[in-house]
């Protein structure tokens, strides 16, 4: 009788370590970024998300954005991973947390930039192609140009990329604030969409 409760035991636990996700970080939801030039980052993209959501919004899909602080890193930051890895590590468990486009933790891929024009080529046209709403076009063009100004703080972490899987797609914009621990993603997506 106790070797066979152990033996449930044991494969109740396993069966749960495969379902437990590779990344357990916390976050906590914040209203209001810690650093000055954060916020006017996190207040822009709130703006842009509030613009594209009504834009967008009879169509099916969204646009919108998290701000997080980071209350724990799980697993733990490797001896060999740099900031570049970690932050986007945290970045992107998070957006399979709240927006699983596949099963597992892949399906969103993100990069850091830091080079001016690299950032204006690499802009996603989800969030710059809006020349027939005036209103999504200047919210959105006022978001990047503070991301654009943002690259030359060595504090800001600022990425895009994105997200693919299930028929669903997504553009990303984020950016991760090294000092406390917080960050902002911004997705254009076709989540809710019957396309």
């Amino acid at each position: 009788m106790t070797r066979v409760y152990w033996w449930n035991s044991t494969l109740l636990l396993a069966a749960i370590a495969l379902q437990t996700p590779a990344h357990a970080h916390s976050f906590k939801p914040i209203k209001k970024a810690t650093a000055p030039q954060t916020e006017k980052i996190r207040a822009a993209i709130a703006e842009a998300s509030a613009s594209l959501t009504a834009r967008i919004g009879d169509f099916g899909g969204g646009a919108p954005y998290e701000a997080y602080k980071v209350t724990k890193i799980s697993p733990a930051r490797g001896d060999e991973e740099t900031d570049v890895e970690v932050f986007q590590r945290i970045i992107e468990a998070s957006l399979h947390r709240d927006y699983p486009i596949t099963g597992d933790e892949d399906g969103y891929s993100l990069a850091r930039y830091t080079d001016p024009k690299d950032f204006e080529r690499a802009v996603p046209d989800g969030f710059s192609d809006h020349a027939d709403d005036d209103e999504a076009m200047e919210k959105c063009v006022a978001m990047v140009k503070l991301l654009k100004a943002s690259l030359k703080n060595k504090n800001l972490f600022v990425y895009m990329g994105t997200g693919s899987g299930n028929n669903t797609f997504a553009d990303i914009i984020a950016v991760y604030d090294k000092k406390n621990n917080e960050f902002i993603y911004f997705v254009r997506s076709n989540f809710g969409s019957d396309n």
